[in-house]
């Protein structure tokens, strides 16, 4: 899985390292950040999440924070860029964001792209995926893992997840057996969305998990995801905030953002009997 997963996501090429002009809006998606699909002047495809998005640019913030952590974790999950709102483009007849009655443009230029895993244009795209099919999915555990890291940072949202079908672009063994692959997406309601907290409540919208669970050994996978999230380093955590644009925080957020990554550090430490205790309280 390892050289799939090198060919698919690229962590040295994420956050602030690269800038993606938009060379088109292709069209909406659904979901409370109002996002779009977009060409990039770079021939790939990505979900644009602007800044001013009804959810908040705190939501931005929490995306971009988190992705470097599930790629540590080994999780499949579409880079992250960050996208160019060119000039021509700001004043698009359909780019505003819909609140109550009232229309409102992006803010800025810089705003969130999650890389498409394929061209949408030719390739299939599901974000649901039926029970008779999720055995044929070669990254199962990853469910295990993104369990355990959203209690660490208090995922508020359901599990989201896309699935590919692309034999083209796999290895042999990846074509036979199980020919999908799960991405991982929609993180911005990690700490709790733009309320920037961390509570112990179980997760929400655990459907995704139930129907997984009995396709993998749960405890096992969880206990491994702890050690790697406990091995996370306080160096590594601190220099992931530096990363995101200073335009995405408000007055006052850089030390609010600092003061919740203290507490993620301290949170590490309980995570075990976080995740045991909802395991216990779920039967898995």
């Amino acid at each position: 899985m390892s050289l799939l997963r090198s060919r698919v996501q690229n962590p040295q090429s994420v956050i602030g390292a690269n800038v993606v002009t938009i060379r088109r809006l292709l069209r909406r998606v659904r979901g409370g950040s109002q996002s779009w699909l977009i060409e990039g002047e770079d021939d790939r495809y990505y979900v644009a999440k602007f800044l001013g998005n009804p959810q908040g640019n705190r939501t931005l913030v929490n995306e971009l924070y988190v992705y470097p952590l599930l790629s540590q974790l080994n999780v499949l999950t579409p880079p992250l860029y960050l996208l160019d709102l060119p000039e021509h483009l700001e004043q698009h007849d359909e780019l505003y964001f819909l609140v109550g009655n009232k229309r409102v443009r992006p803010e800025g230029c810089l705003h969130l792209g999650s890389q498409v895993p394929v061209n949408p244009e030719n390739t299939a795209i599901f974000d649901f995926f039926p029970d008779r099919l999720l055995k044929k999915v070669s990254n199962l555990s990853d469910f295990a893992t993104m369990f355990v890291a959203g209690i660490w940072c208090y995922q508020t949202d359901s599990l989201q997840a896309i699935f590919i079908h692309d034999p083209s672009d796999f290895d042999t063994a990846y074509e036979s057996d199980t020919p999908y692959l799960a991405y991982f997406i929609d993180n911005g309601l990690c700490f709790d969305g733009m309320h920037w907290d961390l509570r112990d409540t179980p997760s929400r919208g655990l459907g995704l998990y139930k129907r997984v669970c009995s396709l993998i050994d749960m405890r096992a996978l969880t206990k491994e995801a702890v050690s790697k999230v406990q091995a996370i380093s306080e160096e590594t955590l601190l220099a992931n905030a530096q990363t995101i644009p200073s335009a995405w925080f408000a007055p006052g957020d850089r030390e609010l953002f600092a003061r919740l990554i203290g507490h993620l550090r301290k949170r590490q430490l309980r995570l075990p009997l976080l995740v045991t205790h909802q395991l216990d309280s779920l039967g898995f």
